[in-house]
């Protein structure tokens, strides 16, 4: 038992496998939690438990985000201080995000993410950059945060903002190979043996 599922109170019930494809079914016909099949969401539903939690939890923690499970950024600050982490917030604004996240086990960080700095990246032709320019400088500067100083509760995950800013790079056509098919110098059938033999020893 991790320090996250001690944090988040009791142990809880195994879900049966059975119950869980059940599960998974339901959330991906429902079509409302961004999981598009039942394999999506069984395959969330077993880290979620294997972390302690119940697997119908996915759907307050995870989105699926161009194919690639992601971790909700709510979900990565909730575990962060569930598990004893803290944040400062220094600001916040359309401009800046500035803050300071601590832990026990990973010490004291402060960082901050500007609209320059996306600007930089070319991050802010997209629509959530400008429409939400606050938020995503957020979400950004707790997912780096919280990797930084407590890593447990991100998972190894991006976050949602993380994976919406990834360029989706389409799969490349490398062509259809020619096999070239390379004849004999010459033909050998007429070669005496002698000169066989002297050709043959020259290749090895």
């Amino acid at each position: 038992m991790n320090a996250l599922t001690r944090a988040e109170g009791a142990a809880i019930r195994l879900v049966p496998f059975d119950e869980m494809l059940q599960m998974a079914s339901a959330v991906a016909e429902s079509g409302l939690f961004g999981m598009k099949s039942q394999n999506q969401a069984l395959a969330l539903m077993l880290v979620a438990q294997a972390e302690g939690q119940h697997p119908a939890t996915i759907t307050q923690d995870y989105d699926i985000i161009q194919g690639k499970a992601t971790r909700k950024t709510h979900s990565v600050l909730a575990r962060f201080q569930a598990a004893g982490g803290k944040v400062e917030w220094h600001q916040l604004t359309n401009e800046v995000a500035d803050a300071t996240f601590s832990h026990p086990a990973g010490g004291s960080l402060r960082l901050d993410w500007t609209l320059k700095q996306a600007q930089d990246a070319k991050l802010t032709g997209k629509d959530n950059w400008k429409n939400y320019p606050r938020a995503m400088l957020r979400a950004r500067v707790i997912a780096e945060g919280v990797r930084a100083v407590y890593p447990a509760a991100i998972g190894g995950m991006l976050t949602p903002e993380e994976a919406q800013d990834l360029d989706v790079m389409p799969p490349k056509h490398m062509g259809a190979a020619d096999v070239v098919v390379q004849a004999p110098p010459h033909d050998l059938a007429g070669w005496p043996d002698d000169k066989l033999n002297e050709r043959e020893a020259k290749c090895k």
